[in-house]
């Protein structure tokens, strides 16, 4: 349905464009080729350099003081068409819903700014900048389309409020995009193809910086996730217990509508949350004896040797503090994520040492609710087992 109306939108754009038949020719070529290129920013959302190629395309086609909006259609209706089917036939799609976020956005980003620059008070605007003016606001409500879709999924997935603190990570890279767009549109009709240098150089560098950050990224994790087996391997752990808690505690921070850097932090934590382990093999803290909080409190203290990491020490540090005192409400000092690293280690124990069902491990959290977890994450907790179809019978 997406490439019969990017498509249907290319026709009608072909009954009033002005435009030479070369010029929509490379556009929507340059169209097509662009959305292959993804550009992955921090959080969950994907951009690709279709976003630079659509930002640029009503720039471009401006005549006099209007853009060309029916050479503006048949650019991105029939590249956006032919790049769908491309981008199917090497591989799957995403949600369905996701790309029509995207689909809309983009019109009425075209629309929007077919609609501001002939305003008299945009073209009083120096000849420089008055292209800025109908750019911003369009780009802006392009991106707050994508941005409330998307989030608007998710709630109705989970159930949490559709605005996250990771919004700024897709910001950088939508902007990213749409500056080297208006750029290479601006500087096209005075350098030729030599434009493509000037606007693709910035581009490549900004891909290449994206790159590196997520090898770095994977092999950070990679790192923890070998730390966080020496106690497992070491025998004084369960095998596997660190990477599941990791699993489970990541689907039930997503569920409460944590955003990508706290949810980096609660996988981190979730991770490394049993490292205090590794002391157990003192004599002298054998005999004396020892807590779950004390294995905690070791486990900070290895942890905070990294800097970087001590925001996720303090994190592990706070791991077995009751979620509540006597006559309080809630204890505002326990972070979220220690919460749910705790809830998600317990129900790991129970499945794997004490061999209850998942049924009968949610009961026995449910029932140190009181103190011990909170009912929030517990009911995150639940939520996310019955969309593994743990409770199901044929699962038990």
């Amino acid at each position: 349905m997406a490439i019969v109306a990017a498509a249907g939108f290319g026709i009608v754009g072909l009954q009033q464009q002005q435009a030479a038949t070369l010029e929509l020719v490379m556009g929507v070529a340059a169209m097509s080729l662009a959305m292959q290129v993804r550009v992955p920013p921090r959080s969950a959302t994907y951009f690709g350099l279709g976003v630079a190629i659509a930002a640029a395309t009503p720039v471009y086609f401006i005549r006099e003081s209007q853009t060309d909006l029916g050479a503006t259609l048949v650019v991105m209706g029939l590249g956006t068409a032919l790049g769908l089917i491309w981008t199917l036939l090497r591989s799957p799609m995403g949600s369905a819903r996701s790309l029509l976020y995207q689909l809309t956005g983009m019109a009425v980003y075209v629309l929007v700014f077919a609609a501001i620059l002939p305003l008299p008070v945009v073209q009083a605007i120096d000849e420089e900048w008055k292209v800025m003016v109908p750019l911003t606001i369009g780009a802006g409500t392009w991106l707050l389309i994508v941005r409330l879709g998307t989030r608007f999924e998710r709630h109705r997935a989970t159930g949490v409020d559709p605005f996250n603190r990771d919004f700024i990570d897709d910001v950088n890279v939508f902007v990213s995009l749409v500056g080297t767009g208006a750029l290479l549109a601006l500087t096209y009709r005075r350098l030729g193809p030599w434009a493509i240098g000037v606007a693709g150089l910035p581009f490549l560098f900004a891909q290449s910086a994206f790159g590196r950050f997520l090898r770095i990224k994977r092999t950070y994790r990679q790192t923890i996730r070998a730390l966080a087996r020496i106690p497992e391997v070491a025998g004084l752990g369960v095998d596997g217990h660190a990477d599941r808690t990791a699993r489970l505690a990541s689907e039930v921070g997503y569920d409460l509508g944590l955003g990508r850097g706290e949810l980096e932090d609660l996988e981190y934590a979730a991770l490394m949350h049993d490292i205090g382990r590794i002391t157990l093999t003192e004599p002298a803290i054998l005999r004396v004896g020892y807590t779950d909080d004390d294995i905690a409190r070791w486990g900070a203290e290895i942890i905070s040797e990294a800097p970087s990491l001590s925001g996720v020490a303090e994190l592990v540090r706070k791991l077995h503090e009751p979620y509540r005192k006597p006559g309080e409400q809630s204890d505002p000092g326990i972070p979220l994520i220690s919460k749910v690293v705790r809830a998600a280690s317990s129900y790991d124990h129970l499945i794997v040492e004490r061999k209850l069902s998942p049924l009968q491990a949610v009961e026995v959290l449910h029932q140190g609710a009181a103190y011990d977890f909170d009912p929030t994450v517990i009911a995150a907790l639940r939520r996310v087992l019955e969309r593994r179809l743990a409770f199901h019978p044929t699962q038990a």
